[in-house]
């Protein structure tokens, strides 16, 4: 898998320039389920394999725009679950090149949304620069939300943040909402703004938050691979860290949760160079090879074993009313099990790990079964 320039997931193989699979791949494959490190209450719904997170717009007036509007989650900044914003929907005042936001300096609120009574909705078009850029310079500029326009007749995408280091010294910081908007919404609202001079919406992430019984369901979508920059970092930081509250919510009733993981299939040809080293039973569960090199270092494969190792140790926990064991499992292994340590591909670091927090190796093991099997 790989995201464009600005963050968004897509379904080809040949470059890695972010968290969604930190992937390099170099065959074609097929995506079953693809993985990445965000937080997702459900329901979503489904975009080209893709898991899109999804909240409602929802337009007051103008009279020829009103209604409820889809727009995907970010998978950073500040998503207000369970809470809404209203406000005016406003374009940036009118500077070269300010409707896509990738110059700070050109990014200034009109003063007509400034002066209103409710927050200020920043939309800004999609292109030229990453989606966290454009929403930390809407940030900078005082926009209480953003929602980024898409440039392309598409199906919502999730926007993401990139991997590299610039993103990551500025993106944790980024504390206002942000949503992508379908090019047809989107210009919709742009006209209407043109020929009414104001758009008042509300945000609403109700909805995201769905709880059938007295619980919250939430899931968390990562992978073992820790070598991914820091992305991969930020992630295993996140697991350690919140270990604790997780745990805690699970055990009191309060949150149902799901791990899931990255896996790919091998389309064409299975038993290629490149399908035996990144894939288990002939090709029908992949991974992208972490080092980028088919000869040396840990494999595809190394790391769809430990994907699914993980997802054992969590069904097999769950099944016994244990679920939050998961955590314990998953710090405990990426400390003790790193790539950088030399033992992340050891089957015996793994099931220590296993035995340590309490987890039925056996049950694990059967779960995993014939890796090699067809």
């Amino acid at each position: 898998t790989t995201r464009d320039d600005e963050g968004v997931a897509r379904r080809t193989s040949s470059r890695r320039d972010g968290v969604l699979g930190c992937a390099r791949a170099t065959m074609t494959m097929t995506l079953i389920i693809i993985s990445s490190f965000f937080l997702a209450l459900v329901p979503a719904t489904y975009a080209n394999g893709f898991k899109i997170e999804v909240a409602k717009l929802k337009i007051n007036t103008p009279e020829n725009v009103r209604g409820t509007y889809d727009v995907a989650i970010a998978n950073f900044g500040r998503t207000l679950y369970g809470g809404s914003l209203s406000g005016t929907l406003t374009y940036p005042a009118n500077t070269a090149n300010s409707r896509q936001g990738c110059d700070a300096s050109a990014v200034a609120i009109p003063d007509s949304a400034r002066q209103s009574r409710g927050a200020v909705i920043l939309m800004l078009d999609r292109g030229s620069c990453a989606f966290t850029m454009k929403v930390w310079n809407a940030q900078l500029a005082g926009a209480d939300a953003v929602i980024i326009v898409d440039d392309r007749d598409e199906d919502l995408v999730t926007m993401d943040s990139g991997a590299d280091a610039d993103t990551g010294s500025y993106v944790s910081n980024i504390t206002i909402p942000a949503v992508l908007a379908r090019m047809v919404d989107g210009n919709s609202f742009d006209q209407a703004i043109t020929m009414y001079g104001h758009v008042v919406g509300t945000l609403d992430w109700h909805d995201v938050l769905p709880h059938p019984d007295s619980r919250v369901e939430w899931e968390l979508w990562s992978e073992s691979n820790d070598e991914c920059g820091y992305k991969c970092e930020q992630q295993n930081a996140f697991i350690v860290d919140f270990a604790p509250i997780a745990k805690q919510l699970e055990q009191d009733g309060y949150t149902q949760f799901t791990p899931h993981y990255i896996t790919w299939m091998c389309a064409q040809n299975p038993d290629s160079r490149e399908c035996k080293a990144q894939c288990i039973n002939r090709g029908r569960y992949c991974a992208p090879d972490p080092d980028d090199d088919l000869s040396h270092g840990y494999s595809g494969a190394d790391v769809v074993i430990d994907n699914l190792r993980a997802l054992c140790v969590f069904d097999a926990a769950n099944k016994t009313g244990t679920p939050w064991l998961w955590w314990d499992f998953v710090s405990q292994f990426t400390s003790a099990c790193s790539m950088d340590s030399g033992r992340f591909a050891a089957k015996s670091c793994a099931e220590d790990v296993v035995r340590k927090v309490g987890v039925d190796l056996a049950k694990v093991n059967a779960c995993i079964g014939d890796t090699n099997a067809d």
